[in-house]
């Protein structure tokens, strides 16, 4: 029998009551010195009870949500389990100790912190239960039932929310939780990690999620109440309390050894970016009573700013205006601003604005503010700041950084995230340290600080050495960022894709300050970090791209921002590059030694973009410095730059300077001054132009630049227009590099560009003619048949087939495969990626069993039946697939025929051909899904150029001639009859053996010497 929405919600509310009620509660205890007083008793089925609600807590979907509804209501959390917990005075005692860990394993379910959006999505998508609501099934009526269907679990899932914020005040006003809490996990670490059984491990994890998920609850907005407003300083509150219950140090502890750090790493980090979420690090080291001084004068000098802009009085008293209006009715305007004589200002000024859209913003930008820390506060961050900057690099963001880059986090983004924002946040923190110590080390500590503290954290100089960052700050470190990037940009997480933009320019930032040092050391360690950065061919293109796609309805201002603020930085390393390495550099790589027993989970699948070992390729710093720089130069880009430069009233200097230095290197540089010439950009001149004019305040040097900038784009306009008027119809279109240098250059840039890229077309008797000379005309068919052979004729070979198809050039190496794999397994070409990965993985055996030191062959593919055969000659598809995992195609004649085969180099490792069948494997099992159209939207015929005709061996043609000049004036002179015979005989051969050869292609002259038996010198 089916039970309707009432009978179930009772039902499980009875249960749930009696559940609650059987747990125990308040006796009235008399003490020794006759006192009464209200003590918690728990029930003899304690915990039976509390195992009952683990096992309903345990359930997915709407029960679960109803369960956690119910205690909330009751009010479970603080009336049963906090005095529970803490009537378990002897944790030693085995029935207390079971009794504690049941609660605290109830506490980590209730405060665990999920998603309001993706849990009421999941639990719609699962119950197709639609009893108890009033649907209508009319068709036309689907998004009124959604809405209904929605209505009563968003409801609880929004309170629920509020009930984990109140379970965070609860904790905080019975502090002694905490500390239960402590003993708890200093009792289960002090066993020695051998000794540790797996249950001693999994009550370790839940204790440590448990301190996680109090940190991860956020505190409710600041509001005009101040009961409410005390609310919302909770986690602070939360923080101090952490830290006078010991429990940060003991997880500073824990970062200093390996085993703990590797078991539980996530839970750590977890940990460390609650802590020090939205907390800037130069928060750390100010002044909070200069800071409090100084923000409480700014606010009142835009309250005083605001307070006389405001007009009292009554616009009612200040007479009206008449406006004739000879195109239309007469118009009365009641403004102030038309008695002045502005008129068409005032009716510009009460037309109705248009709806402004509201700014995104995503979690990154949240954290932005500036927040003036509790002194308490501020030390206690201080100081775990610093402990984590010394220890948390060693061990914690080593394991987790070799994680991300075997790909064992690709699906949770938070992970990303989280190391993305710690790594960001220490690496900000160690410069902000190293410029305190260059300056003055006393002046960046706060003012409660002692002495001592001043002078060990001055004197300290490991807090900002290199050697602390280096095993993160690294090649591997940068091209992890890209991947994160790379993969967050593909499942469109924009606001995770913030967090990585930001971890990339730290690392960015951090090799600008290492190449700008005194120490050698840190110089060298800067080039060669800006070498390898520009090496990433693949990589370079990433940034340009990220400034590209920018779409002001998806991301936020603050995520353009960070990424222009990138790209600057990432211009300014490439330009160093370039001054450091003036000369195209020949790059080698000695192979390093095989490793054995290397298994298929050992190499991560960020090979795709490693560079070849062993493999010789220069390198032309300055070209790869101006390819990148041009990517920006095109109209996308100008307008974004554009959008973030209409927010020059909010935005900090550095982004103006960011901004201003892009204009300058597209005008300048790529010499795309016209790229500007847009009526829209220069209205924002103009307007940026008018506010600096008018202002009384001193304008920066960022402002102060770009000033001097526009001026000179107004300049350029102004004398452009002069010389061509149709630029105002160009002010109104958008323009491409090729119509910006039509506007520069005029029209004689396109003729001259038509006539340098138009093929020119000789006739071929023409050419013969003006090729042979004027005297070997004349000669006789003999030798004429022997130029003939010199001449260049069409090929008449068959040419071996070409591959047909190429992938888009905006696709990575990963995404190229995934297409290829798809449109193969569509076609049923199963069996032959089967083949090709069997192959690849002989391959890596065969050169794993040679001896070391031994240089690796080229392996030919040997097909094995007729299908191969044709797959391999003549399917394209199957030919692109070869050519993306470094299959090379080899041709040899024989028996006049041409065939063709494929190998594996051996200059291609082992890593890159296990990607390859990864890669293969991977798409097989989960096929390439297109963001939009389908995978052959993402393939391309490919444009075969044509081959170039070899120069003619101008050396060869003129020995002939000699020879034939010398044949005449012996023929002339009367030779004797048995050297003319002889050499008629040899004619004749030669004119034969011509005759059989004739149809023969690229016939050389050696090979007719060869085939006549007579070397053809001169005499």
């Amino acid at each position: 029998m089916k039970m309707d929405k009432a009978t179930y919600n009772d039902s499980l509310r009875d249960v749930i009551f009696n559940i609650c009620n059987a747990l125990g509660g308040f006796e009235a205890v008399q003490k020794k010195d006759g006192s009464r007083r209200q003590m918690y008793q728990p029930g003899d089925e304690c915990l039976a009870c509390l195992k009952d609600l683990k096992e309903y807590l345990r359930l997915e979907g709407q029960v679960k949500i109803d369960v956690l509804h119910l205690l909330y209501n009751f009010e479970t959390f603080n009336s049963d389990l906090i005095p529970i917990l803490l009537n378990c005075t002897n944790l030693h005692d085995k029935r207390q100790n079971r009794l504690a860990l049941a609660c605290v394993e109830l506490m980590v379910i209730m405060t665990w912190p999920e998603d309001p959006n993706e849990q009421s999505r999941e639990i719609l998508e699962r119950e197709n239960d639609e009893s108890g609501i009033d649907i209508d099934y009319n068709e036309n009526n689907e998004e009124h039932n959604n809405k209904k269907r929605k209505e009563p679990t968003l409801s609880k899932i929004s309170e629920l929310l509020t009930a984990r914020s109140n379970y965070k005040f609860y904790i905080l006003k019975k502090s002694t939780v905490i500390q239960q809490i402590y003993l708890l996990l200093d009792k289960y670490l002090g066993i020695v990690t051998k000794e540790r059984t797996e249950r001693d491990q999994n009550i370790i994890r839940l204790l440590l999620n448990f301190c996680r998920n109090l940190l991860a609850i956020v505190d409710p907005p600041n509001s005009e109440s101040l009961s409410k407003n005390k609310r919302s300083r909770v986690h602070y509150d939360l923080i101090l309390e952490y830290k006078n219950a010991r429990l940060i140090d003991l997880f500073l502890n824990l970062l200093t050894n390996k085993n703990d750090v590797i078991d539980w790493d996530v839970i750590l980090i977890d940990i460390f970016y609650h802590i020090f979420l939205g907390v800037n690090p130069n928060c750390l080291f100010i002044d909070i009573k200069r800071e409090t001084i100084w923000k409480a004068q700014k606010l009142l000098n835009e309250e005083m700013a605001k307070k006389g802009k405001l007009n009292n009085v009554n616009p009612h008293y200040k007479g009206s205006v008449w406006i004739i209006n000879p195109d239309g009715p007469d118009l009365v305007v009641h403004k102030q601003k038309a008695l002045k004589g502005d008129g068409l200002q005032a009716l510009d000024d009460i037309k109705r604005k248009k709806y402004e859209r509201t700014k995104p913003l995503d979690e990154f930008d949240k954290l932005r503010k500036h927040q003036i820390l509790n002194p308490n506060v501020q030390d206690c961050l201080k100081s775990t700041a610093l402990s984590f900057l010394e220890n948390g690099f060693k061990f914690l963001l080593r394991s987790l950084k070799k994680d991300l880059i075997n790909g064992e986090y690709d699906e949770i983004p938070q992970t990303m995230v989280h190391y993305s924002y710690i790594v960001r946040y220490f690496l900000e923190l160690r410069l902000l340290l190293k410029q305190g110590n260059t300056i003055d080390p006393d002046c960046m500590l706060s003012s409660s600080s002692s002495i001592d503290d001043r002078r060990k954290e001055s004197n300290s100089k490991n807090l900002y050495d290199f050697e602390i960052i280096s095993k993160i700050m690294d090649g591997e470190g940068i091209l992890l960022a890209y991947r994160m990037i790379r993969l967050l940009r593909e499942k469109k997480l924009w606001s995770e894709l913030h967090f990585a933009v930001e971890y990339l320019r730290q690392n960015f930032l951090t090799i600008k300050v290492l190449a700008s040092s005194d120490d050698i050391d840190e110089i060298w360690i800067a080039n060669e970090l800006q070498s390898e950065i520009c090496q990433e061919s693949l990589n370079l293109e990433i940034i340009p791209e990220l400034v590209r796609e920018y779409k002001s309805h998806s991301h936020s201002i603050g995520y353009l921002r960070s990424v222009i603020a990138t790209a600057h930085v990432f211009l300014h390393l490439l330009e160093n590059c370039v001054k450091s390495n003036k000369y195209v550099e020949t790059c080698k790589k000695s192979r390093p030694r095989k490793k054995k027993n290397r298994t298929t989970k050992e190499t991560f699948d960020s090979d795709y973009y490693e560079k070849s070992e062993n493999e010789e390729h220069n390198i032309n710093y300055k070209a790869t410095f101006e390819k990148i720089e041009n990517k920006f130069a095109n109209e996308i880009t100008v307008k974004n730059y554009i959008i973030l430069l209409e927010e020059y009233q909010e935005i900090d200097s550095e982004s103006i300077k960011h901004v201003t230095m892009m204009f300058f290197r597209i005008a300048k540089h790529c010499q795309l001054e016209a790229m500007f010439f847009k009526l829209s950009i220069m209205e924002v001149f103009n307007r940026i132009l008018k506010d600096y004019s008018s202002t009384k305040q001193r304008l920066s040097h960022s402002q102060e630049n770009l000033k001097i900038f526009i001026e000179w784009i107004v300049n350029k306009l102004t004398a452009q227009l002069e010389k061509n008027p149709l630029i105002y119809i160009e002010l109104l279109f958008p323009k491409n590099v090729t119509d910006v240098k039509l506007l520069q250059n005029g029209y004689i840039y396109e003729i001259e560009n038509k006539k340098r890229l138009r093929p020119h077309k000789v006739d071929s008797a023409d050419a013969k003619e003006a090729e042979m000379p004027h005297e070997l005309q004349k000669q006789s068919k003999n030798y004429d048949k022997i130029l003939k052979t010199r001449n260049p004729r069409k090929f008449r070979k068959k040419h071996l087939n070409t591959v047909e198809f190429e992938c888009k050039s905006f696709l990575d190496w990963p995404s190229k495969i995934g297409v290829v794999v798809a449109i193969l397994v569509n076609e049923g070409k199963l069996p032959i990626l089967q083949w090709l990965q069997t192959t690849m993985h002989m391959v890596v055996r065969k050169r794993s069993k040679a001896a070391d030191g031994q240089e690796p062959l080229d392996y030919i593919i040997k097909y094995e039946n007729e299908e191969q055969r044709k797959a391999l000659n003549s399917d394209p598809i199957i030919r692109l697939l070869l050519e993306l995992i470094s299959y090379v195609p080899k041709s040899e004649e024989k028996d006049g025929r041409i065939e063709q085969y494929w190998i594996i180099p051996g200059y291609v490792p082992e890593q890159d051909l296990l990607a390859s069948v990864n890669w293969i494997q991977n798409y097989v099992e989960e096929p390439y899904k297109p963001s939009e159209g389908t995978v052959f939207d993402f393939i391309q015929e490919k444009k075969i150029e044509p081959q170039k005709r070899k120069p003619r061996n101008k050396r060869k043609k003129k020995e002939v001639e000699i020879e034939l000049q010398q044949n005449e004036k012996m023929d002339d002179t009367g030779k004797s009859e048995k050297y003319s015979s002889k050499r008629t005989k040899c004619d004749t051969n030669d004119i034969d053996e011509l005759d059989k050869v004739q149809d023969k292609s690229g016939f050389t002259e050696k090979e007719i010497e060869t085939s006549s038996g007579k070397k053809i010198t001169p005499d």
